[in-house]
């Protein structure tokens, strides 16, 4: 609820520049991509579910302090911190989620949790909102109390179970001397700078390209959440027994693809039919992705691995933004073509990726 408001807090209360508030939100990323880490790297040695409830508890404290500070330095600081515990979460929650169901389950398991955290997306900025104008100290107290409930439900409510145990071959070898899983990365991180426009240069292509008003805007965002909460688990359901890598090329390929058809149109329902083939191709990379590193990792090093994987999201989510806007300020054509440009590279190399692994299984 906090985050999506957390630019007109700063410039609109507390009265900082929007070149601060960047600089601000950039310590947010920065302690996301310590946090992603760090929180996988702790599950491999402590209980998920004490890493995930200690990231709750200390996100919620961040909250409630961070409405009592005003001064740059104070909130740098504590913007980091948050930024730290609440990316630490997600590779505990996902090592959690991994544990908890066997190989070939995963990529289900991984869309239903995505389903959550969309549902909580739809829910949660617009409570945010109506509570934003009635006083941003509530809005902050209230996401402090959902992070502490969350804490109590998953520590006393959920209970801890150790890891299924599968049939599937994985490497026991620590994550950074795993070649081929760094290639994996290093090709999602593509990917993922392309995913991530939708999140930074999409709604200004949708302003001052095709001319549609924030009501408008919202709306065909309306369509990537709705689409994945009503299909998501279907599509999973229908490609679960296809090569992993290979579900992901072209999921991929079909978001950058996607992207690259936006100087081609010039209203809200060729918006809307981008948005349907944008999230189709995410919804065949996002969950499968997640199982794919579940499965790749044995389960003593499997927090390593997630939390590794998620670190890669989090330092895409800082620098596409900053190269999505540099490109698009030079020409919005040269943007929507460097997607389609890294779409390409990334299905290519996970083909050749796909290729190798054939290689060592009939080796």
């Amino acid at each position: 609820m906090v985050m999506p408001f957390m630019s007109l807090y700063l410039t609109k209360v507390l009265g900082y520049e929007a070149s601060e508030a960047g600089l601000f939100l950039g310590g947010f990323g920065a302690g996301a991509i310590v946090g992603s880490y760090a929180g996988g790297w702790l599950v491999s040695r402590l209980n998920s579910t004490l890493v995930q409830a200690v990231a709750l508890v200390v996100q919620g404290l961040g909250f409630y302090v961070l409405s009592c500070l005003s001064g740059a330095a104070a909130l740098a600081a504590c913007l980091f911190v948050i930024g730290v515990f609440a990316e630490g979460f997600r590779p505990a929650n996902a090592t959690a989620l991994a544990d908890a169901c066997e190989a070939g389950e995963r990529a289900r398991a991984f869309a239903l949790n995505r389903l959550a955290i969309n549902i909580g997306m739809t829910i949660g900025p617009a409570t945010g909102g109506w509570l934003a104008e009635t006083s941003y100290d509530i809005l902050f107290y209230v996401d402090g109390l959902t992070c502490f409930a969350a804490a109590v439900f998953l520590f006393f409510g959920v209970p801890a179970t150790p890891p299924i145990p599968t049939s599937e071959v994985q490497t026991s070898v620590s994550v950074w001397r795993d070649k081929y899983f760094l290639a994996f990365l290093a090709l999602m991180l593509l990917f993922e700078v392309v995913l991530m426009q939708v999140f930074s240069t999409l709604p200004l292509e949708l302003k001052q390209g095709y001319a549609l008003s924030e009501g408008a805007i919202g709306m065909v965002y309306s369509v990537n959440t709705v689409l994945i909460i009503v299909a998501e688990m279907l599509v999973v359901k229908r490609v679960e027994h296809f090569r992993p890598l290979l579900v992901m090329a072209n999921g991929g390929l079909l978001a950058g693809v996607a992207l690259g058809l936006l100087p081609w149109g010039a209203s809200f329902e060729v918006a809307v039919a981008i948005m349907v083939v944008f999230t189709i191709g995410e919804m065949l990379i996002a969950p499968v992705s997640g199982a794919f590193v579940a499965n790749r990792a044995s389960t003593q090093e499997r927090g390593s691995y997630m939390g590794l994987f998620s670190a890669s999201f989090a330092f895409a989510n800082v620098v596409a933004p900053m190269a999505g806007l540099a490109l698009y300020q030079q020409n919005p054509r040269l943007l929507w073509g460097t997607c389609v440009v890294l779409s390409v590279l990334g299905w290519v190399g996970f083909a050749l990726l796909n290729r190798l692994q054939d290689g060592r299984v009939r080796a």
